[in-house]
Formats: C-alpha cells, sequence, structure tokens
C-alpha cells in the first residue's frame, strides 16, 4: 500500500506520522503535563503563527485528561523564516504577550523545533520577563517548561525539551501547524517533501 500523497505550490509531499499517531502521542504528552502540573494553574504560550494548531490540540486533550486543571493562555509571534524555507538565522519579535508571565507555571508550545534557535531565543525571553505586555514589571515565570511536537534531532542545537512529541530527521514538513509556503499548516497528519 503506498503512502498518501498531496501537492502543496508545486511541490510532492507523502505522508510521514499519520492523524491517528499525532492524536495518540499528544494524549500521552497531555496524560503527563496533567500529572506533572496537579495543584498548578497552567498558562500555555504559544509560537504563532504555526503553534496554535498543535496548542489547541494539546489543551482539548489536557481538559479531556482533567476537567479541574486550571488553563490559561497567550500566545508569542516571532519568526526566522520569513517567506521562505529555510531559517535565515535571525530571530524576529513580532509583538509582546497579552498578560504577564510573572509568578505563571509557564508551558511553552509549538509545533517544531528545528535548530532550536527561535525556541532558545523564546525562553531565554520568557526566562526574563522580556516579551510582557509595555507596563509589566518584567517578572520571571515561576516554572518555564517547553513542549514541542516535532524535533529535527540532527540539526537541534536548543535547550531541553521537557514533553516531545517526535524527532524526526532534517526534511521538511507540513501539518499540524508546519508550512510550505504559508500552505498545509492546517493538515492533521505530517507530510514530508518528496519533491
Amino acid at each position: 500500500m503506498s503512502l498518501e500523497t498531496i501537492k502543496l505550490a508545486n511541490s510532492v509531499f507523502e505522508e510521514y506520522i499519520s492523524e491517528k499517531d499525532v492524536a495518540k502521542r499528544t494524549e500521552e504528552i497531555a496524560e503527563q503535563i496533567v500529572t506533572d502540573y496537579e495543584g498548578r494553574d497552567l498558562h500555555m504560550i504559544y509560537i504563532a503563527a504555526g503553534g496554535v494548531y498543535w496548542h489547541v490540540d494539546l489543551a482539548r486533550a489536557i481538559r479531556r485528561q482533567s476537567a479541574t486543571q486550571v488553563l490559561t493562555e497567550d500566545s508569542l509571534r516571532v519568526s526566522s523564516y520569513g517567506l521562505g524555507t529555510t531559517s535565515s538565522g535571525i530571530v524576529r519579535p513580532h509583538a509582546k504577550l497579552r498578560f504577564p508571565v510573572g509568578d505563571k507555571h509557564v508551558l511553552l508550545v509549538d509545533e517544531i523545533a528545528d535548530t532550536g534557535l527561535t525556541l532558545q531565543y523564546v525562553v531565554n525571553g520568557l526566562s526574563r520577563g522580556a516579551f510582557d505586555p509595555p507596563g509589566s514589571a518584567g517578572q520571571p515565570p515561576a516554572s518555564l517548561e517547553v513542549a514541542v511536537l516535532t524535533r529535527k534531532h540532527e540539526v537541534f542545537k536548543g535547550g531541553p525539551i521537557t514533553y516531545l512529541g517526535f524527532d524526526v530527521p532534517n526534511d521538511f514538513l507540513v501539518g499540524c501547524g508546519m508550512d510550505y509556503k504559508e500552505q498545509g499548516r492546517e493538515l492533521p497528519a505530517i507530510y514530508r517533501k518528496i519533491g
């Protein structure tokens, strides 16, 4: 049986991780998060634009695991890709958070860790309260952990990831928030470029 293929922006992608496997791993991570954060409110911050897709799935999985887990959320828009398909190596913030992180138990959520440059930039900033809204005190969070759906283990040079979905090769991936020329983020499975 051949793998499912799709076409985006004149390029061909084949299914790499199925929707079922993504959902199963997300539920497993949610179960661990509920255990780890028992008795603590959880403030989830996703990296936009791609991180929102897995963030929503993860937050809903957490809710299925626990009806009492307090969840709040925020987003931070940064980029190192621009409109291209390879990282520029320069991380640019585009906006501040809506809420300060001081004294919160923060879980940073993203769909992919490529080299880890963007992730490390955001972790460093969050740990200092650097992305807090104007007029805030810029205090550090009570705790800061990272959840990432995919990590390109061959090129990753970032810091620790507490909750990891999948280690993946250094291929170009789409789906679950990852895009190719702004297409394919909405796909519920993960595909890799083959042509």
